[in-house]
């Protein structure tokens, strides 16, 4: 079996790849992708290369790069050890746009994702939400920090500057934390 990956090889470059699929290790499981959201400002960011040396970009982009941080799916295959997941399972995760990927079934999520290694913890989708609503997991968890760290209480003002996605996320936070404006 094979997976297909989008990856970016250079300055505005993408393939499409197909490598082997591995079996999952001992605590993994397999997941066959349904949805994948792109982020933007992220990814064109990356693909296009618009960042100056010597920044965290910088250090963080390097070719070959796989983009993609936002996705559900299905379990398809189980690692020996597992045993809160089972085949078909919906789960959300932070893997990469690929038509497969890793995750790890029990361990907290490691910072930046390069390698086909199993780099997220899955989620569990609820009934009731789709694959589709269940690939904002990670921009609602990084807005959520942020608008929290802000500590903002009843009646604050709140000025967002950007209503991409992430600043539209961020004034309906802001405005269930209760901003008047």
């Amino acid at each position: 079996m094979t997976r297909t990956t989008r990856i970016f090889t250079g300055k505005e470059q993408l393939e499409l790849i197909s490598e082997p699929l591995p079996s999952p290790g001992p605590g993994q499981i397999l997941v066959q992708t349904t949805k994948s959201l792109i982020s933007t400002g992220t990814e064109g960011i990356v693909f296009s290369r618009n960042f100056a040396p010597g920044t965290h970009w910088d250090d963080w982009v390097k070719y070959p790069f796989r983009p993609g941080y936002l996705n559900a799916g299905k379990v398809v295959a189980i690692g020996e050890g597992v045993s809160h997941w089972k085949l078909g399972d919906r789960v959300a995760s932070r893997g990469p746009h690929s038509s497969h990927h890793l995750l790890s079934a029990s361990t907290p999520e490691p910072g930046g994702q390069t390698e086909f290694t199993p780099t997220s913890v899955g989620i569990p989708i609820p009934d009731g939400v789709s694959d589709e609503q269940a690939t904002w997991m990670g921009l609602g968890k990084i807005v959520q920090v942020g608008v929290r760290a802000a500590e903002h209480v009843m009646g604050d003002t709140v000025v967002v500057v950007g209503l991409g996605l992430l600043g539209q996320l961020v004034v309906q936070y802001a405005r269930l934390l209760g901003a008047s404006q």
